[in-house]
């Protein structure tokens, strides 16, 4: 008796759904999730919008926002607040990419010129640190906090 595994046999996939495939249960609250993102960030401060726009129109599959809200469904919520917690869930992640290319220096994200390479360091980590600001009105219902990151009230 071998006490060493035998590898299973694989078995070649005859059709892979894609993304949209996968995804369909939850398309509309995905597009949710894309307004609720643009809306925060509107500024009066012109370029903030228009950088905001160029980094969230410049690609991403979604997976994250995607995942939240499935999990969501799974768990048998249906209310508002997977929209919202997915809208900051992917931007927490797009404002990591933005400073990870400043970091890195990368020319582009994308296909695109990173929003650094296009802004200036210095000006592109305004959108990047707007979640990390007080400035979205993210509620945490067990502690009724008035955001993400104060302490309760």
């Amino acid at each position: 008796m071998s006490l060493h595994a035998r590898p299973l046999p694989v078995q070649p996939a005859t059709s892979v759904p894609d993304l949209n495939q996968i995804f369909e249960p939850v398309r509309d609250e995905l597009a949710r999730v894309e307004r609720e993102f643009a809306r925060h960030l509107e500024s009066r401060v012109e370029l903030i919008p228009q950088m905001g726009r160029y980094i969230q129109m410049s690609g991403g599959k979604r997976v994250r926002p995607a995942v939240l809200l499935m999990a969501s469904r799974l768990c048998g919520y249906s209310g508002d607040r997977a929209v919202l917690n997915a809208a900051v869930v992917e931007f927490i992640h797009t404002a990591t990419l933005v400073h990870d290319d400043i970091i890195d220096e990368a020319e582009t994200r994308r296909g695109r010129l990173a929003a650094h390479s296009r802004w200036g360091n210095d000006v592109t980590v305004l959108p990047a640190t707007t979640c990390t600001s007080g400035r979205w009105p993210w509620r945490c219902p067990r502690t009724r906090s008035r955001s993400f990151g104060s302490s309760a009230t």
